[in-house]
């Protein structure tokens, strides 16, 4: 009861009394009971290599990778867990205040109590690792409990006085352990035990710091640092700043120098040379603390959760602690290097100065926001309601007046006050009445260039001759900016350049009033824009984005900027000011770059790929590769990394994956052979993780293997040479018929040429016979001499040249040229003959088939001649040669022709024909 009574004396007096100093603290958020973690009471923090914090509560285990909590299950009763060390990539040693040893696994987020490692009474040890050892301190003994994964339980130290090991710290190379008599350093590569007898705390914690190379230890109890060992330095003789009445908890040393000094009083910072460099977070009573793989500094508490602070170099200042508890700020103002003017919702205006003081302020009464403050020399310019004018020293009233809403002032020369307010400009110049130009027009802010204004309203961006107070804009910029800079917004100014913004565009305004693209802003709608140096601010409303010259740099909540509702941006002393109504927010420095690589595992496998040897193999057909990647996340990369890949021999260039498309890589119809598959993660501030590397083999198909082709070429041969055999017999069985048939022709025409000449004979013998009988009867024996002599030549010629097939051209020109005389002879002269050679080859090389030529002759005479007979009837016969291989032989005479022969042959009717006609038929 009585406590109760005294908390609420305490609030009552928060709210009549106003601060007078409050201290900017470091930026933090928090995971905490309302905020996924399942209890406030945190004992310990642990960062594995992989980016995940692992967290030891009341409850028993959480692992936080970023974007996420998990909570771990126990297999039996649960417990609170702290003394976290990583045993391996997955396992977790823990242990709880019974002295009992957990493991915890993160691939199925169980924790398993190991029994034999487990004291049936209530107990104290403490773990460390050093390399791949674990070491366990327990009662008087300090044990080699793991070497690797291996439980060796083995006593590497035993307190002489078998007194209570209760203090002990792993530092360097050593393990430092305290009983209530000793003061021990045991050396961990060689197994050597020094005793510290110039360590003079026998009761008590004590801490150890290295400091320039000399060991000092720190009892918090007294405040006191003693060296031991050999000393090479000065060094202070306690810490300055520390408040004995903390319970000092940890000390652990930064990355950038120095240390950290945890306690149930707050956090304390001191440089490498122990100087004090400040002390936050007094409200809260810290548990644990460790510094994060990315920067950020891990705070376990007793009753508030984790909390998790992402730079040193990031201090805020909360509206309640330099206001009333249910006050906001709604405008805020550069007075200079070293001070703020605030103005808030109840219409307050504050000085407040760079480490959090409150040196003045002015209460306007009117409960009014203040809308917009503008310093100068002579005064502080604000409006609330009223235009009010306050003294820039003590902040008391000098004047005030009727205008309309004010959204900025604007200090001119010679005290003259330019008003951008909601029924135009408003000009205030010293003793004289307002003037009041563009009432139409609703301006939000003001700037001087020159001789001219340059404002931001509802028409956009203007420029106004400050003395004439003429719109400038067609006389001073081209004609194709007029639409840009009606739509356009966010006016600012950075030395003698204007930037102003149109939705996500950024566009410059140089001295000439040129007015160029500068770049494109990565958000949907810009609220505020400034310049600090060469860096180029935007926000908007719930995030800053910083242009460095060459890319975008965002800051979110993982940087500690968690506003939901920026109200401006400023340059304060060339750092960058962040106005929120709930608070300021000053980066002594901007976040560094998220410098820790990215981690990448292969999540899943899918698809015809299987795992063999090393190597994803699958068959040819129907090849489908389905790869889930997970890339761990971070306290400064919450599933924003990007995911690279390339199948070398397929892809020419570099595929990418996001955690939009959950890093699932899929591909399909590969060609047969090994590939590499290459992957890397790159996350949002170009860290780029290790190259991997993945065997792909898509077997060959059966059809492309080499004893498959040789079976086909061997096949193809046997089918080619089966083929060729058969169109070879074939061809030979058509050769064969085909000669067959000439063969036959030739006999048939043999038989005929045969049977001709047979019939040939006795014709010709007959006919002669019949002209020489008829000589005889005539008494012209001289001529039946000479043809019986012709004739018997003929005939003995004639049963020569029948026994031959075939005879030389010659001898048959010599047989038909007497036989033509013979034929000349027995008709009287009746006609003459010319036998003509046109062939350059000699005819006793040529050959024919013997007497072929006689029954045309004859033909020739008797059809052709004969019938009518002419004084110059002529038979010529024209031997034409046609190569070497061919010739020709014309046979031609100049009688009635072959139509009159036809004629007079049809005349005679039952008349057998001659033999020589039947013979050419």
């Amino acid at each position: 009861m009585i406590r109760a009574l005294r908390g609420f004396l305490v609030v009552l007096f928060m709210l009549s009394v106003q601060p007078i100093f409050s201290q900017w603290d470091l930026k933090y958020y928090t995971t905490g009971k309302g905020n996924e973690l399942p209890s406030n009471t945190v004992y310990d923090i642990f960062q594995s290599a992989e980016g995940k914090v692992y967290i030891g509560h009341e409850l028993g285990l959480s692992v936080y990778n970023g974007i996420q909590i998990n909570h771990f299950s126990f297999e039996g009763e649960s417990s609170p867990l702290r003394n976290l060390i990583q045993l391996d990539e997955h396992r977790i040693l823990c242990s709880n205040f019974y002295d009992h040893v957990f493991i915890a696994d993160d691939r199925n987020l169980k924790v398993t109590k190991i029994d034999s490692l487990s004291k049936k009474q209530r107990g104290f040890s403490e773990f460390f690792k050093y390399k791949n050892q674990v070491y366990r301190m327990q009662d008087d003994k300090l044990i080699l409990l793991f070497q690797d994964t291996v439980v060796l339980n083995k006593v590497v130290l035993q307190s002489k006085t078998k007194a209570q090991f209760f203090d002990g710290q792993l530092t360097d190379d050593f393990i430092f352990v305290k009983d209530g008599v000793d003061f021990l350093g045991y050396h961990l590569p060689s197994g050597k035990v020094t005793i510290h007898s110039e360590v003079p705390f026998r009761q008590g914690y004590v801490f150890i710091l290295k400091q320039k190379g000399d060991y000092l230890v720190y009892h918090p109890n007294t405040n006191t640092l003693i060296p031991f060992g050999t000393v090479k330095h000065d060094f202070p003789k306690s810490l300055p700043g520390y408040d004995i009445q903390d319970k000092l908890t940890w000390i652990i040393d930064r990355k950038d120098g120095g240390y950290f000094i945890c306690s149930f009083g707050g956090l304390y910072l001191y440089n490498e040379n122990l100087e004090f460099e400040g002390k936050y977070f007094s409200r809260f009573d810290l548990s644990a603390i460790y510094e994060s793989n990315e920067g950020s500094l891990l705070l376990g508490t007793l009753h508030d959760g984790m909390l998790i602070i992402p730079s040193l170099k990031i201090r805020s200042l909360s509206a309640e602690r330099i206001l009333n508890r249910f006050e906001n700020i709604s405008k805020v103002a550069v007075e200079s290097d070293t001070s703020l003017i605030i103005g808030t919702y109840r219409g307050r205006v504050l000085r407040c100065s760079s480490n959090g003081e409150i040196t003045a302020q002015f209460d306007v009464q009117s409960r009014n926001e203040v809308q917009s403050i503008q310093v100068s020399k002579s005064s502080i310019h604000l409006f609330c309601k009223d235009f009010i004018q306050l003294d820039p020293v003590t902040l008391k009233l000098k004047s005030s007046s009727y205008t309309n809403p004010a959204k900025a002032i604007l200090a001119l020369s010679g005290d003259s006050i330019a008003i951008a307010s909601s029924r135009g400009i408003e000009l205030i110049p010293p003793s004289a009445p307002h003037v009041v130009e563009f009432p139409n027009i609703w301006f939000t802010d003001i700037f001087s260039t020159g001789n001219y204004l340059l404002a931001q309203s509802s028409s956009g961006i203007l420029l106004i001759d400050r003395y004439t107070l003429n719109i400038q804009n067609e006389k001073l910029f081209p004609g194709n900016h007029q639409d840009l800079l009606r739509e356009g917004g966010n006016l600012s100014a950075c030395g003698d350049v204007f930037y102003f913004s149109r939705k996500n565009q950024i566009y410059a305004i140089n001295s000439n009033f040129g007015i160029e693209k500068k770049m494109e802003c990565p958000v949907d709608r810009i609220f505020d824009l400034i310049c600090i140096g060469p860096d180029l601010l935007v926000s908007d409303g719930k995030s800053i984005l910083r242009f460095d010259g060459t890319m975008w740099h965002s800051y979110d909540r993982l940087h500690g900027l968690d506003f939901e509702n920026i109200i401006a941006l400023h340059n304060w002393n060339e750092k960058l000011l962040v106005v929120e109504k709930n608070g300021l927010l000053i980066f002594d420095e901007y976040p560094k770059l998220n410098v820790v690589p990215p981690i990448v595992r292969l999540k899943r496998m899918g698809g015809s790929f299987k795992e063999t040897n090393r190597n994803l193999q699958s068959d040819f057909y129907s090849n489908e590769l389905l790869l889930q990647f997970e890339v761990l996340p971070n306290l400064k990369s919450a599933g924003n990394d990007t995911l690279f890949y390339k199948i070398h021999g397929i892809d020419s260039t570099w595929k990418f994956l996001t955690g939009a498309q959950r890093y699932l890589l899929s591909e399909s119809r590969l060609p047969h052979g090994t590939f590499k598959l290459e992957y890397f993660a790159v996350n949002e501030s170009g860290i780029s993780s290790a190259h991997q590397f993945l065997s792909l083999v898509i077997l060959t198909p059966v059809y492309l293997k080499p004893w498959f082709i040789g079976l086909c070429f061997i096949g193809f041969i046997f089918i080619l040479w089966f083929i060729v055999r058969w169109r070879i017999t074939l061809i030979r069985r058509k050769n064969k018929e085909a000669i067959d048939r000439e063969i036959l022709k030739i006999r048939t025409l043999q038989a005929e040429l045969k049977a001709l000449r047979s019939q040939m004979n006795p014709h010709f013998i007959f006919n002669t016979l019949s002209v020489i009988q008829s000589q005889v009867v005539d008494g012209d024996n001289q001529s039946a001499y000479k043809n019986l002599s012709l004739f018997s030549t003929l005939l003995r010629r004639s049963l020569e040249l029948t026994r031959q097939e075939v005879i030389t051209l010659k001898e048959e020109v010599e047989f038909i040229g007497k036989y033509m005389e013979l034929e000349k002879n027995r008709f009287n002269d009746a006609f003459r003959f010319e036998i003509q050679f046109n062939d350059p080859i000699d005819p006793s090389h040529r050959f024919i088939p013997s007497l072929i030529t006689q029954p045309l002759i004859e033909n020739a005479i008797h059809h052709g001649i004969l019938p009518e007979r002419k004084s110059d009837s002529l038979i010529e016969i024209i031997i034409n040669g046609k190569g070497e291989k061919k010739y020709e032989i014309l046979i031609r005479d100049n009688g009635i022709g072959r139509k009159r022969s036809a004629e007079i042959n049809a005349s005679k009717t039952g008349k057998p024909a001659s033999f020589a006609t039947s013979a050419i038929a």
